[in-house]
Formats: C-alpha cells, structure tokens, sequence
C-alpha cells in the first residue's frame, strides 16, 4: 500500500490514518416517499412520445403504400 500511495521512508514521508463517520449514527433514516402518478407518467413521457411516432410512421407507409 505504501508503494501505491508514494510513501518513501528515507525522504521522511509519513501516513495518517483517520477513521472519519460518513453517516450520523444517531439519526434513524426516514423512508422515501413513493413516486406520485404524475411523476412515473412524466418519466414514462418520453417513450410515450417515440411509441407514437413509430406508430404514426408505420401508419404513414402502409397507408401511402395502398394508396399506389
């Protein structure tokens, strides 16, 4: 590890380790609220969108391509 890190001994190098807490123990998590309707069907909004217009493409060619 010292060698991944730069450490030489003989240019007077020293490490420091520190255990450092990255989440407050004492507070207990609270839930995440699930996602409204409006908000999954605004994510789903985007394929809604590219759906239709694939559905209205292949509409276009099979109707154009009766007409001739």
């Amino acid at each position: 590890m010292s060698s991944a890190a730069g450490f030489h001994k003989d240019r007077g190098d020293s490490i420091k380790v520190s255990a450092v807490d990255f989440v407050e123990t004492g507070h207990d998590l609270e839930p995440v609220p699930p996602p409204s309707i409006f908000e999954i069907m605004m994510r789903q909004s985007g394929t809604v969108i590219n759906a239709l217009t694939v559905l209205g493409v292949a509409l276009l060619l099979i109707w154009f391509g009766l007409r001739r």
